[in-house]
This record gives C-alpha cells, sequence and structure tokens, in this order.
C-alpha cells in the first residue's frame, strides 16, 4: 500500500529473494505488478566487489550494428535516426542490412565486436525473444553460444519485445 501506483521501483534483494519475480507479482485485481511498474534490479552494495570494473564505451569499440528494420517490408518509424545516431557514436561500425541479413554474418562479425545493437522486429516465442531478421529468418538466444560474445561488452536489442521476461535457454 505505501508503494506508488505506477512508476520505477528499484528493488535491492537479499539473498533469499533472488529467485523472486516481483514482475510476476498480482495485485488484488489481478493485475501483474510490471503492467504499471518498471523494474530496476540492484545487486547491492555487498555485491559490488565482485562486480566487473565499469568500463566507457568510447568510439573506438568495434561496433556491430543489425539494421533489421525492413525485415517484414515495413521500415520502423524512426529507425534512420537510429542508425545514425549509432554509427556517429562509434566511430568502427559495421552495419548489416537492412535486407539479405544472415545468421552466419551476425555470428562471423559478433566474434570481432565488442558492442552490438539490434534495431528490429522481434517477437516472442517459446524462449523468450526471436529478433527478426528475414522473413521466416530468426536470431534466438540459443543460436549464440559463448564463443560468438566473448569480446561483447554492451548489447542494445532495440526491437518490440526484447524486454521479455521470460526465461532464455
Amino acid at each position: 500500500a505505501s508503494l506508488p501506483t505506477s512508476g520505477v521501483i528499484a528493488l535491492e534483494l537479499d539473498e533469499p529473494l533472488w529467485g523472486l519475480s516481483f514482475a510476476a507479482l498480482k495485485d488484488s485485481a489481478g493485475r501483474y505488478f510490471s503492467d504499471n511498474h518498471a523494474l530496476v534490479y540492484s545487486p547491492g552494495i555487498l555485491a559490488e566487489p565482485s562486480l566487473r570494473s565499469a568500463t566507457y564505451s568510447n568510439q573506438h569499440r568495434a561496433m556491430l550494428l543489425v539494421d533489421a528494420s525492413q525485415s517484414d517490408g515495413m521500415p520502423l518509424p524512426g529507425h534512420r535516426e537510429e542508425v545514425n545516431a549509432v554509427t556517429s557514436a562509434f566511430r568502427h561500425t559495421i552495419v548489416l542490412g537492412p535486407l539479405g541479413i544472415t545468421v552466419e554474418a551476425i555470428k562471423e562479425r559478433l566474434t570481432k565486436s565488442t558492442a552490438v545493437h539490434f534495431t528490429g522486429h522481434g517477437k516472442p516465442d517459446s524462449t523468450g525473444t526471436a529478433m527478426v531478421i528475414g522473413p521466416d529468418l530468426f536470431l534466438r538466444a540459443k543460436d549464440l553460444s559463448p564463443q560468438y560474445l566473448k569480446h561483447l561488452k554492451l548489447a542494445v536489442l532495440s526491437a518490440c519485445s526484447s524486454g521479455s521476461a521470460k526465461k532464455w535457454v
């Protein structure tokens, strides 16, 4: 009752509560907590020494921009501004797309990238969210083993359903 009815809620959980999904809690009307609140989880001050140190993402990092904005034939509103912002912020940007993107090309470029930005369509699937890269062609978390991500420091998923709360397998 003392929480606001909507807005951002920062949570810092003690170890016994780490597995509790606050987003899935329901109120007396049957609405999920995450319907009205954006949740930010903090690992807490005691966990801070075990976290990796913050690094500045600068223009010298190798950025992979996957522009799948036209994967379903409909360009996304504002996507050109988004692409321009990324390419101007990261001097060493490799752009895949907007057409003819393949999963193999993404994997090959990811092995050399420290940052990736996906802009396009996303759709929920059984493992979370599938990033749409072409007609009947999707990129899922299960497609990317750690060998492809070993240099990655930053990942931005700019697509519908990319914040899905389902567990990625």
